[in-house]
């Protein structure tokens, strides 16, 4: 139902959270996408960026974009007015079509749709950003680790990851096993 809360995301030391507005009376919706041809238009066989930053201004709502770069940023009926949408930076980007968008939220029902973003990277850069995040230790059990990690550049990050254990540390298991202990 409406508010109730669809995904947690960590990222940068930040919690937050995407509520379930699909019911607000208020909404605009869009996509945040890799702009391949910089055309500022999104083509099907473009990416949606993951958990990218939508705003308003005045500052009253905001939104994170999902796994296909899709956003809702929803209205309440007690902030009816004009607003800017647009896209948080992101380091190494740059917007390839509309910066902003100008909208009215009033009445009984307000919907803007396909107010969309392109990006594309204004420099090429690898930055892979990796986390290592350990359980609680407990006595005569296992502690798990989660090893994180984030593509932060503006490449698609392929290579190697290693991660040296110290020798009172065992491996247990992983989800993804790893090729070489």
């Amino acid at each position: 139902g409406d508010n109730d809360i669809s995904y947690v995301v960590f990222l940068d030391h930040i919690f937050a959270w995407v509520e379930n507005m699909n019911i607000s009376a208020h909404s605009v919706r869009g996509k945040v996408f890799v702009d391949e041809n910089e055309n500022g238009i999104y083509d099907i066989s473009e990416e949606g960026v993951h958990v990218a930053q939508v705003l308003t201004s005045p500052e009253a709502f905001f939104s994170y974009t999902s796994y296909s770069g899709d956003y809702i940023v929803a209205f309440s009926y007690l902030e009816l007015g004009d607003y800017s949408i647009y896209p948080a930076p992101i380091d190494y980007w740059e917007i390839t079509g509309a910066s902003s968008y100008d909208v009215t939220i009033d009445g009984d029902f307000t919907l803007y749709e396909d107010m969309d973003f392109g990006i594309y990277p204004s420099e090429i850069v690898d930055e892979v950003e990796g986390h290592l995040i350990g359980g609680t230790p407990r006595i005569d059990t296992n502690v798990p680790y989660w090893l994180n990690f984030s593509n932060t550049g503006s490449t698609i990050a392929s290579g190697m990851l290693h991660l040296e254990l110290d020798e009172q540390v065992t491996f247990v298991s992983a989800d993804v096993v790893p090729d070489l202990i």
